[in-house]
């Protein structure tokens, strides 16, 4: 995947927040990700997309998906209808879950998500490969995982011959210093090099005095692994 590897999560913001952030921020990220913005009540859905929309970044809506099939399908379909770029099924809802959601997706990339950051791992290598062998089985366009789970993923892909994305959230640049609430962590440059296509990172960029500037050196140290 070509350039920039970035989506900013827009966590904890007002509607007003995020679209001032994203709109300095939109030559340097591939996406924004949403998820409290769409139940904060002051602007439709409608409105909070179209003003992404025109500033020319894709997006996210993470709302990991987890109900009977029917109504992950017909919400899949919602948020393709609103423009969502992607929209997150969990794994926990099983395969026919994930499955409604690919057939009502209409140009929305389905992204399976396997696991929380925040939480240590779960089911060991085995349940990791069952996983993704499920949602590239069914079509998924991608997969959200932990960087533990990373190299895990990418060899099953590889073996597979999928061409999935791998979306890695918790990703703490060396500079931060910080894991905030993270258990699995890891900097932009390990998770290119295990083989992530997209990185999720929320605090080290909203939190940063100048967002900007942070954004510009997550992105040049993916960059730079990309080319090792």
């Amino acid at each position: 995947m070509t350039g920039s590897p970035i989506i900013v999560a827009l966590d904890g913001m007002t509607t007003r927040e995020a679209i001032l952030l994203t709109k300095d921020l939109k030559d340097l990220i591939h996406a924004v990700k949403v998820n409290a913005l769409l139940y904060e009540g002051k602007w439709s859905l409608e409105c909070i997309f179209s003003r992404f929309k025109s500033l020319g970044v894709k997006i996210f809506a993470d709302v990991k998906l987890y109900d009977i099939p029917k109504t992950v399908r017909d919400s899949t379909n919602n948020f393709s209808r609103l423009g969502a770029d992607y929209v997150s099924v969990s794994v926990r809802a099983g395969k026919e879950a994930v499955a409604a959601a690919l057939t009502s997706r209409g140009d929305t990339n389905v992204l399976v998500h396997f696991s929380l950051t925040s939480r240590d791992a779960e089911g060991g290598r085995g349940l990791t490969i069952a996983r993704t062998l499920m949602a590239v089985g069914l079509g998924a366009q991608g997969v959200i995982v932990p960087a533990n789970e990373v190299p895990i993923v990418r060899s099953t892909l590889t073996v597979s011959k999928s061409d999935a994305a791998i979306v890695v959230p918790g990703i703490r640049p060396s500079w931060y210093g910080l894991a905030d609430d993270q258990h699995r962590t890891a900097t932009p440059r390990e998770a290119i090099r295990e083989g992530a296509d997209l990185l999720v990172v929320g605090r080290p960029i909203t939190c940063s005095s100048n967002p900007r500037d942070a954004a510009q050196k997550i992105l040049e140290e993916t960059l730079a692994a990309r080319q090792k």
